[in-house]
C-alpha cells in the first residue's frame, strides 16, 4: 500500500505547514493524527454517514467531516480533543484545525478519513471458516446408524430382529402366509370356518415385511435420528 502519511498539509495557511503525529499533541493550531492499525466496524458505519463541510479541513479525497465547534469555548476543544482521539483509536486518521482565534477563525474543525489500518473482523466478514463440529448426540447417532448399516455388526441383527423378527419367526410367517394361500384356493373343500382362515392369514399378512418395505422404514429411523 502506497504511503499516504505525505507532509505538506495547509502549507500557505495560517500557523504554517503540519506534519504527521502519532498522537494528539495540546496547544497546537492543528494537528493530523495516525489512526490505529484496525479500523472498528461500528465506526467504520458512522464514517458512510459522514459528509463534506464548507471547511477546508476534508477538501483532500477521502476526508469527511465529523464536526465544526466554535472555538472561544474550551468545552467545544475538550470535545474535538476527544472525538479526534476516538476516532484515531478506532482506526481513521484525524485532522483538526483553527483550534483557536489566534488566526481570526472562529470555528474549530475536526475531519476524518479511514487509515492505512486492516478491517477488523466483523460477523459479516473476515471470520475463518473451519470444518463444522457436530454435537455429541449427533455423532452417537451417526456412530449407530453406521452400525445398523454393517451386517457384520452385532446391531445390525439386533435391528432387523426388531423389525422382522428372529429368522425363525421370519421362516415361520412366511410358511403361514403360504398355507393360508393353499387354504384360501380350497376352502370350499376342506370347508375352515371365516374365523380361523381370517386370523391364520392376516396375522401371516401383519408379520411379513418386504426388503423395500424395511429399507424406508431403516431410513426413517435414520433420519429421524440425525435430523
Amino acid at each position: 500500500m502506497p504511503n499516504t502519511y505525505v507532509p505538506g498539509w495547509r502549507t500557505g495557511d495560517a500557523g504554517g505547514a503540519v506534519d504527521w503525529s502519532d498522537s494528539w499533541i495540546t496547544g497546537q493550531y492543528a494537528q493530523q493524527v495516525k489512526g490505529a492499525e484496525t479500523h472498528d466496524a461500528e465506526y467504520l458505519k458512522r464514517f458512510e454517514t459522514l459528509g463534506k463541510s464548507d471547511s477546508s479541513v476534508d477538501d483532500e479525497a477521502g476526508w469527511r467531516t465529523v464536526t465544526n465547534l466554535r472555538n472561544n469555548d474550551p468545552a467545544n476543544i475538550a470535545s474535538i480533543k476527544q472525538q479526534a482521539e476516538e476516532w484515531k483509536a478506532k482506526g481513521f486518521d484525524v485532522r483538526v484545525q483553527d483550534l483557536d482565534e489566534s488566526h481570526n477563525a472562529k470555528w474549530a474543525d475536526l475531519a476524518v478519513r479511514k487509515g492505512q489500518g486492516k478491517a477488523a473482523a466483523t460477523p459479516e466478514s473476515g471470520i475463518e471458516e473451519g470444518p463444522v463440529e457436530h454435537s455429541d448426540r449427533q455423532k452417537e447417532a451417526k456412530e449407530r446408524v453406521a452400525r445398523w448399516e454393517d451386517p457384520e455388526h452385532p446391531e445390525y441383527h439386533n435391528f432387523s430382529e426388531r423389525i422382522f423378527g428372529s429368522d425363525n419367526e421370519i421362516a415361520n410367517n412366511s410358511d403361514t402366509f403360504n398355507r393360508s394361500a393353499e387354504y384360501d384356493s380350497e376352502r370350499t373343500e376342506y370347508d375352515f370356518s371365516d374365523d380361523v382362515f381370517s386370523n391364520d392369514s392376516n396375522q401371516a399378512a401383519a408379520n411379513v415385511k418386504s426388503k423395500t418395505e424395511a429399507d424406508n422404514l431403516l431410513n426413517s429411523y435414520k433420519n429421524a435420528l440425525i435430523g
